[in-house]
């Protein structure tokens, strides 16, 4: 049996109401509301970081040495519903070819592998924003789906997301300081 219900939730396999017992079905089902809306969160934070890390380093690389200019160009650009996630990553990918000296640290395997940890996190960030909740009272299981493929909501996929996006962070620290010491060369002189 399965029941469509309100705030995003659909529960599958209810059972009859002669097996079910409706108290505990109840409190598992609060229990898995309270945890996928922290984990879903959880994700669409972490995806707003790495966003936010392709957003720094491309005004960084643009207009390094001076803030008034990086700061326009975020709000005038880089912040606008044009310039979304997908085109920063393309910008991004732009940048890594057209400037290795910069980028140093990503080389082309890096940056495949660098790619595919960004689409891991898009994706899942529309997964956990965009789909229902489906819940399974028969094994105790909830989970969001999108084209008959389950994506779990667990702690333990969350541990794995969050290291993906610190993952993703560890590639750009080395660019980071690179170019804040090319700053501070720069104000030497």
């Amino acid at each position: 049996m399965v029941k469509s219900g309100v705030d995003g939730i659909r529960c599958i396999n209810l059972g009859s109401t002669e097996n079910s017992n409706w108290v505990e079905d109840s409190q598992f089902i609060n229990k898995i509301k309270l945890d996928a809306k922290r984990i879903r969160g959880e994700v669409i934070s972490g995806a707003v970081d790495v966003e936010g890390y392709l957003q720094s380093t491309i005004s960084k690389v643009f207009f390094n040495f001076d803030k008034d200019k990086r700061d326009i160009f975020n709000n005038t650009i880089l912040d606008k519903d044009f310039f979304t996630f997908n085109e920063k990553q393309k910008t991004m990918n732009k940048l890594i070819d057209a400037f290795p000296e910069i980028f140093f640290s990503i080389d082309k395997e890096k940056k495949g592998d660098l790619n595919k940890k960004i689409e891991y996190v898009k994706e899942h960030r529309n997964i956990f924003a965009h789909n229902e909740i489906i819940i399974n009272l028969a094994d105790k299981t909830a989970y969001f789906e999108r084209n008959g493929e389950k994506y779990p909501i667990t702690d333990e996929f969350l541990v794995q997301f969050k290291q993906c996006v610190s993952s993703i962070e560890q590639y750009f620290v080395p660019i980071w300081m690179k170019l804040a010491d090319s700053r501070k060369n720069k104000k030497a002189k």
